[in-house]
């Protein structure tokens, strides 16, 4: 499953007619994961995540013989933004957001529908319901939202041919695991390092001259929430690795774009994709802490015992960005 990167933008989930349903139906005895969607309503009233709804919803619920209870529900529609799917004359309201059935999103239908009732008739009996689940995934699939959230098994039984078009689709109690655990690796972490004080340096900035043969290779940066682990060997004179593998240390990079630290305005947009990078003399690395906080490293002069000089030794100049990506 691919996402955006969870930590730079709010999760964006639609909810099914079945979960407003199982949500606020409050006097139902056969509700199911009543307490699963309660929690995820929790993450959205929180900013946390986004929910929405599409057009199908008030549909869905139209169906209910039972006034009282369906006007209840109803009430409780205003609490969410809706999003639009595909226009049909006997769901769609002129002014409700739906748009044409021609071109890419009567395609969209068309594909969905052959993956969820694929010898749907309209004279069934439950035509207008599944045409209903249909519409929903168009909805949501155009709005181009991360899951698709509901309790229907139909639905959840095709979730992997639904995938092949980009729609994710869960159970509540999925979508709540997914989204728990992406709150707590947003949550910033107090990062506890075993360094030795010779090898760890408390401040924010500075210039550090270390051998790099002792302590596996390893110098401290910061300290708590901003802890950076560095850790590096021996790759000559003119060059150096340096490695993500301590446990404070989330990425490494290259600012090959950069001649000074002060010339990166978004750490974010390097290539974190390696453990280990090799940096030349006057080139900055640039780390990535398990906080998702960022800092950098400026190699400024190399020894090497084994080409001539009396110890391993590196100097680097170092920052870490208190707040955001920008180093200027």
């Amino acid at each position: 499953m691919a996402f955006e990167n969870c930590y730079a933008r709010r999760m964006r989930i639609t909810f099914d007619t079945n979960c407003l349903i199982n949500h606020f139906d409050t006097q139902s005895k056969t509700a199911t994961s009543s307490e699963e969607i309660a929690q995820l309503l929790r993450y959205a009233t929180s900013g946390k995540v986004s929910v929405v709804i599409s057009t199908r919803a008030e549909a869905d619920l139209d169906q209910d013989k039972d006034r009282i209870r369906r006007d209840r529900i109803k009430r409780n529609l205003a609490m969410f933004d809706v999003i639009g799917s595909v226009l049909r004359w006997d769901e769609s309201k002129w002014d409700g957001g739906d748009v044409w059935a021609d071109g890419e999103p009567g395609a969209l239908a068309d594909e969905i529908q052959k993956i969820l009732f694929p010898s749907l008739k309209r004279e069934e009996k439950r035509f207008g319901n599944k045409i209903r689940d249909v519409d929903h995934l168009v909805a949501h699939a155009r709005d181009k939202r991360d899951i698709f959230v509901t309790d229907d098994g139909h639905l959840n039984r095709r979730a992997d041919e639904l995938a092949k078009f980009g729609i994710v689709v869960m159970r509540p109690g999925a979508c709540l695991s997914y989204v728990d655990s992406i709150e707590a690796r947003s949550v910033p972490r107090t990062l506890l390092s075993d360094a030795l004080s010779e090898y760890h340096c408390f401040t924010l900035s500075g210039a550090i001259s270390f051998d790099y043969s002792n302590n596996n290779g390893r110098y401290a940066l910061g300290e708590g929430h901003f802890l950076f682990e560095t850790q590096w060997s021996k790759a000559g004179k003119m060059s150096i690795h340096a490695y993500k593998d301590p446990s404070s240390i989330d990425g490494l990079a290259l600012a090959k774009d950069v001649d000074d630290i002060s010339q990166i305005v978004d750490a974010s947009s390097y290539d974190y994709s390696s453990r280990t990078r090799t940096p030349r003399l006057g080139q900055v690395v640039v780390w990535r802490n398990a906080n998702g906080i960022y800092a950098a490293t400026k190699i400024i002069e190399i020894d090497d015992d084994g080409r001539g000089d009396a110890s391993d030794r590196l100097d680097f100049e170092f920052k870490i960005a208190i707040e955001g990506k920008n180093f200027a």
